[in-house]
């Protein structure tokens, strides 16, 4: 026999191993499957009750409603969650406190599951399903507030909001077909009922926070967006809105509520939250405004804005409105009210102005410049 003929030691050697590989396998299958196996077996039937968690989860929402609310919260139980995946569900939950109250049939918490091993319970995201939620009464809108102030408060509780998730290692906050009504205290004013309400909040590592917002409104479906970065020397905060009405989002009398309307906001904050710039524009959709007993077409409209932060002015660079028969465009400036007044001014310049006849052909009248001034006392 040649050295070629020889029959080599490594083909016993590999076979042996590959056969202790597939028996190892097999094992370690068998082990998962006997530790998981009864859980994925009651999870597909069911939620499993963990009765000793209701108390920790009634505590952790009652930190967040505050000393002055109320929180009850029924049985708890480990779920499955196709969105959330292992979670663990608050069934019944109710918050009330003095911005509202909050009905859930269900909120879904969903923990950091290697975390939970070791002991630390860290939440990763809250779901709320089908929540019902009820705003308190606002009465009347404040229009003596200064615009700019609050922008600042906007960007300082997004802040506070992006912070508090970050430290609690929460990414992620869902509404899920949710109702939201926001009450008024006047009763000329219309409440103001959003169903269904989807709400996905995102924030991650950076400190960036992400919003969208999707509601049912008088119009159809009311489309909000929100995204706030974080850089070391300002914060830039931008929003979208689409298909609404005024009447969806103020306290304002039913005039309105046919006009639907377009926006968008970009702003930028120093490391206080002062606001260093902004800019709004505006688009108005075809619908009308009711003026008494009957109703006035509105074929459209734009509206840039913008203002300083040294003064608290708005500079109104183009607003350009078509209804009825008339048509006009604008510019102009408006002050805020003086400390302690709530009277604010303004003054126009139209640069185009037309008039179109109703009863009669004939040529449209144009005014090819046209100024006014004014104050408006909204106490």
């Amino acid at each position: 026999m040649t050295t070629t003929d020889r029959p080599s030691g490594r083909a016993p050697v590999l076979r042996v191993r590959r056969v202790l590989g597939w028996v190892a396998g097999c094992v370690l299958a068998l082990l998962v499957l006997a530790v998981l196996g009864p859980l994925v077996w009651m999870l597909a039937i069911g939620p499993i009750p963990l009765p000793f968690e209701a108390e920790r989860g009634r505590d952790e929402l009652a930190r967040v409603v505050g000393e002055a609310g109320s929180v009850s919260v029924g049985p708890t139980r480990l779920a499955f969650d196709w969105e959330a995946g292992l979670s663990v569900q608050l069934d019944a939950v109710h918050l009330s406190g003095p911005a509202g109250s909050v009905d859930a049939p269900a909120i879904l918490i969903d923990f950091d599951i290697p975390e939970a091993l070791l002991g630390r319970f860290a939440i990763q995201a809250i779901i709320l399903d089908r929540p019902s939620v009820a705003l308190a009464a606002t009465g009347s809108l404040d229009m003596g507030t200064d615009p700019l102030a609050a922008l600042s408060g906007l960007d300082e509780r997004l802040a506070r909001l992006a912070d508090m998730a970050g430290s609690q290692g929460l990414h992620r906050f869902i509404v899920r077909d949710g109702t939201l009504r926001l009450p008024v205290a006047a009763p000329d004013l219309v409440p103001r009922d959003f169903e269904p309400v989807d709400i996905h909040v995102a924030v991650d590592a950076g400190g960036t926070l992400t919003a969208t917002l999707t509601a049912g409104t008088s119009l159809g479906q009311m489309a909000l967006s929100l995204v706030r970065v974080v850089s070391p020397d300002q914060t830039l905060v931008k929003a979208e809105a689409s298909n609404f009405a005024l009447i969806d989002l103020l306290p304002v009398k039913d005039g309105m509520s046919g006009l639907p309307l377009n926006g968008h906001l970009e702003a930028t904050f120093a490391p206080d939250h002062k606001v260093r710039s902004t800019r709004l524009s505006g688009a108005v959709g075809e619908g009308y405004i009711a003026v008494g007993e009957s109703d006035v077409p509105v074929a459209g409209g734009r509206l840039e804005v913008t203002a300083d932060p040294a003064s608290g002015r708005l500079d109104v660079t183009a607003a350009e409105f078509t209804l009825a028969n008339f048509e006009v465009l604008l510019s102009g400036q408006v002050m805020p009210p003086l400390t302690g007044d709530t009277t604010w001014s303004f003054a126009f310049q139209s640069e185009k102005a037309t008039a179109h006849s109703a009863d009669e052909p004939a040529p449209p009248r144009v005014v090819d410049a046209a100024s006014f001034t004014g104050s408006l006392d909204v106490a």
